[in-house]
């Protein structure tokens, strides 16, 4: 049974619901299927946000010091705000439409597992692809609402840089949004219940927060919330064992939750539990006919780019009948702090713990010409691989490092091994040579290896 009186009932090869599976539709409508979108708004850009926000917090501290935080504070939202605009026509609903994609503007219910209900319009297809996207986590904390609180996405609404900001969570989100807005003059404290940036390589994520704290975001690690009082203006949270923090506004970056409430997904055999829709390493569901990608997802590495990525993996079976899965250890991850963590793989810490033949390796950018010429010398990489070459995970901390990591994400996700690295050449001088001179590192011992120096000597007597 559908919710509302039935309007339309259209056929399709492929249904895909949810904004984020914009990307998903496009792609099927340019090689001539028929689908359909369902969706209640376009695509938002959150990432996009935290990282122009970041981007804007770097550019007013070079400002006039005269300048008051409010001014500093209404330019920022205004850089944000124009990039996210720019963004915005490519993530539009109206784009899918002019190409082709039959576009519903409604929520999703599936009515079994060939049909879904959009708002009265019954679509029946083929496949379907779920890209449902997450939205900011409310944690179960005792008096804690949604009016009392912001989000990453709209955090930037404030007309004014928060007096006293708390954020709930030390992952990613939270450290990059904390430090951008404590240098514009507002208090900011950031309340983690476990270790702050505990994804993060340790010794990586140390250097993130000592500039963090010089910055003067006061990070308190272990602490757990018990109860919050108040309203914005005026908020008072209380932890367990008695401390009262108050501050005038409250932002989540606790984690996100998985936007599958409405779908319906019993009805369509889809299996899911309150972390998202379960699939298998081809992304598909409990029921073969539908597709889950992106962060409405259970049990995957979440990434800014997932829902894409995924996207172009499914079309490549649907369309083309060719293999295509997940790989879990190329998945890139960005926290937009200054300086950035950009990673891929596992950690060292991870991979000593299954292996007994773990070579770590690091380069500072401290040695690097384009660094030192920027003034953005604090940072290094850090390699992690076996002693036989293959590359198990890299971390890299530094201004720039997110421009640095797609190398190493394509050098997992294709097996290349170290000595592959070190034999690309790279435009010189650029920030990019800190890779290749890790790489290099790899090799180095070669040199002083009694039989390779032997071979040497040998070969230069023939001339």
């Amino acid at each position: 049974m559908t919710n509302q009186a039935v309007t339309e009932t259209i056929e399709v090869d492929l249904c895909v619901v949810g904004a984020a599976g914009l990307p998903a539709a496009m792609a099927a409508a340019a090689f001539g299927a028929p689908v359909a979108l369902v969706a209640e708004v376009d695509g938002g850009v959150p990432a996009l946000a935290i990282s122009a926000l970041a981007a804007a917090a770097r550019i007013e501290q070079g400002d006039v010091p005269a300048a008051s935080a409010d001014s500093r504070w209404l330019a920022a939202r205004d850089r944000v705000q124009q990039a996210c605009a720019a963004a915005a026509p490519n993530r539009s609903l109206a784009r899918a439409e002019a190409i082709g994609v039959r576009v519903t503007r409604a929520v999703g219910r599936f009515v079994d597992g060939k049909t879904l209900d959009a708002g009265g319009r019954l679509i029946r297809a083929r496949r379907f692809i779920i890209a449902a996207g997450a939205s900011p986590l409310l944690p179960p904390i005792p008096g804690l609402t949604p009016d009392q609180t912001y989000t990453p996405e709209t955090i930037t609404n404030v007309p004014e840089p928060p007096a006293h900001l708390i954020i709930i969570g030390a992952g990613s989100t939270g450290l990059a949004l904390g430090q951008s807005i404590v240098r514009f003059g507002a208090r900011v404290t950031v309340i983690e219940a476990g270790r702050a940036l505990r994804r993060e390589d340790p010794e990586i994520a140390r250097i993130v927060l000592e500039r963090l704290a010089a910055d003067g975001v006061v990070v308190r690690e272990r602490k757990t919330i018990e109860r919050v009082v108040g309203a914005p203006g005026d908020i008072r949270v209380a932890l367990v064992g008695g401390e009262q923090i108050h501050c005038t506004h409250l932002l989540l970056a606790a984690g996100r939750r998985p936007r599958i409430q409405t779908l319906q997904l019993d009805r369509a055999g889809v299996a899911h539990d309150a972390s998202g829709i379960i699939v298998d390493r081809h992304l598909r569901t409990s029921n073969r006919r539908i597709y889950a990608i992106g962060d409405c997802i259970a049990g995957y590495p979440y990434a800014a780019n997932s829902a894409q990525h995924h996207a172009g993996l499914v079309m490549r079976a649907i369309l083309f009948r060719l293999p295509a899965k997940i790989d879990a250890p190329s998945v890139p991850r960005v926290t937009f702090t200054d300086p950035e963590i950009a990673a891929c793989g596992i950690s060292e810490a991870e991979a000593r713990a299954v292996r007994k033949d773990v070579v770590t390796l690091r380069w500072p950018f401290a040695e690097n010409e384009t660094a030192r010429a920027r003034d953005c010398v604090e940072g290094h990489v850090k390699l992690v691989a076996t002693k036989s070459g293959r590359i198990l995970g890299v971390a890299i901390v530094g201004r720039g490092a997110s421009e640095i990591l797609p190398l190493w994400t394509l050098a997992i996700a294709k097996r290349l091994k170290v000595g592959d690295i070190a034999g690309v050449m790279f435009p010189s001088p650029t920030l990019s040579q800190v890779s290749q001179n890790v790489a290099a590192s790899f090799l180095a011992p070669v040199s002083r290896n009694p039989l390779a120096r032997r071979l040497a000597a040998l070969l230069r007597s023939f001339g």
